[in-house]
């Protein structure tokens, strides 16, 4: 049963190792699953996240080239005299401001006939009167000459001017149109490019969109749903794998159980056999030694008789000693009246004494016969106890006042005190047999009725009972 016991606790707890076991590699797939798809969840977003970031910095600098545009829009509307500069592949179209003292001083002056001058010795050799008004008139000539070359010039210089400022106005209104193209172009590439952009953007949300549902709907729900379906398996198994082991467990309990009461059932048959041999053994041993016992303590009673006869004899012996030299004293005390009264004292105490002595004794001796009579019944030798005991009572002499009368009355005392302890010794000899007969039925009765066999019982109460019988015949022949 032992044995057994120990193998189901062994099949137990492998049991729930290994649940525990599985349990645990459950836990780590989970956790490892987990961990896949944080991975997972982490690295679409860095994807996303890269992705968009150049999309942003592309809008950013898309708006900073807008706010550039645009300044430089207004900086040309702010300056209309500036001429139109290529921007690397048209040189003609830049803008330069024109002055009208630059426009006067580039405008070609009139050709005018250059005449030798005359000679100075000729001049004051051809001096006339006429020389005067003909240099007054040369003079009035040269000055209608210069008046009329100066108005000439103040014409030229006007329509320098008109046509400068008309080209100046021209170079302006072109400009301004330049501008208002550019601008206009400007703005059509940086609408395109933000609708470019839009879409670019749109796009990539679209793609992520569809990314991240695509991951979702068709990544991460099912494997979600995959992860319960196998958790959802594992513990059917687990509890399946539980159910297969506790039930095959509780066979093999209750197949060991079988085994054991069975093997128990043999040892008990056995046992019961050997052990109701070993009791007739026993009591048969013990019969025996109550039968040595009884031999060896009548041997001892006998010896123990003899002995105490022997003893009594020698205090006999001294006692008559002390007596003879207790007479011998007194009656060298009675040589004088005060040993005289001293003797007499003393006989008349003695006397008192062995009176009171006698009466007890008397009351001892009919208290004993009377158990002895009960215990025993009425015999042959207690008849002729209570006859010598009748006997005693009619011839006792009233004073014992001599020496053979203290001497007799002394035996008389010493053999009924024998014959009193003697009876005291059976007695008790017959108590402690009862005693041993009785705690030995006893004893008996509790095996039989702890081994619960009735009729070994009865069998060894009706073997106690012969066995009571025989003892009570050998006390009362004793």
């Amino acid at each position: 049963g032992f044995a057994g016991g120990n193998r189901r606790e062994r099949a137990r707890a492998r049991a729930e190792a290994a649940l525990r076991a599985a349990r645990q590699w459950e836990q780590v797939a989970l956790l490892h699953d987990a961990r896949r798809i944080c991975g997972k969840v982490l690295h679409h977003w860095r994807r996303f996240a890269a992705v968009t970031a150049p999309a942003e910095r592309e809008q950013a600098q898309a708006a900073l080239r807008r706010e550039k545009i645009a300044g430089l829009v207004q900086r040309l509307q702010a300056h209309p005299g500036m001429r139109r500069s290529g921007d690397g592949d048209d040189d003609a179209s830049t803008v330069v401001p024109l002055s009208p003292v630059t426009t006067v001083a580039t405008a070609p002056a009139p050709a005018t006939p250059e005449r030798p001058s005359p000679a100075p010795g000729r001049a004051r050799a051809r001096r006339s009167p006429f020389s005067a008004q003909v240099k007054k008139m040369e003079e009035r000539a040269a000055k209608r000459k210069a008046a009329r070359e100066e108005m000439e010039r103040r014409v030229r210089e006007r329509q320098a001017q008109r046509a400068a400022e008309e080209e100046r106005r021209r170079l302006a209104a072109e400009t301004k149109r330049t501008a208002e193209r550019r601008l206009q172009a400007a703005e059509e590439k940086a609408a395109l490019d933000y609708e470019q952009e839009r879409q670019r953007s749109l796009r990539m949300a679209a793609r992520l969109h569809r990314q991240r549902s695509l991951l979702l709907h068709h990544g991460f729900a099912p494997w979600v749903r995959y992860v319960r379906l196998r958790r959802r398996q594992q513990q059917t198994a687990a509890t399946f794998r539980y159910d297969a082991l506790l039930a095959k467990t509780f066979r093999q309990w209750a197949e060991n159980k079988r085994k054991n009461e069975w093997r128990r059932e043999c040892i008990a048959d056995g046992y019961y056999s050997v052990s109701l041999k070993r009791r007739g053994m026993r009591a048969l041993k013990r019969r025996l030694r109550t039968l040595e016992s009884r031999a060896s303590a009548v041997t001892a009673l006998v010896a123990f008789n003899r002995k105490t006869k022997a003893w009594r004899g020698a205090q006999l012996g001294a006692k008559r000693s002390a007596l003879v030299l207790r007479e011998k004293r007194r009656r060298v005390a009675q040589l004088s009246r005060r040993g005289t009264l001293k003797g007499t004292l003393e006989n008349w105490t003695e006397t008192i004494e062995r009176e009171h002595v006698r009466a007890r004794l008397r009351a001892r001796r009919d208290q004993k016969w009377g158990q002895v009579r009960a215990w025993l019944g009425e015999s042959e030798g207690g008849r002729r106890h209570d006859e010598y005991d009748d006997d005693d009572d009619q011839n006792e002499p009233p004073s014992p006042t001599t020496f053979s009368q203290k001497y007799r009355l002394r035996e008389g005392l010493g053999t009924g005190i024998r014959r009193s302890r003697e009876l005291q010794r059976l007695r008790e000899s017959g108590e402690s047999l009862a005693a041993a007969a009785t705690a030995a039925e006893e004893e008996e009765q509790r095996r039989a009725l702890r081994d619960r066999r009735p009729e070994a019982a009865s069998i060894k109460k009706s073997t106690l009972h012969d066995l009571w019988k025989k003892l009570e015949r050998d006390f009362t022949e004793l």
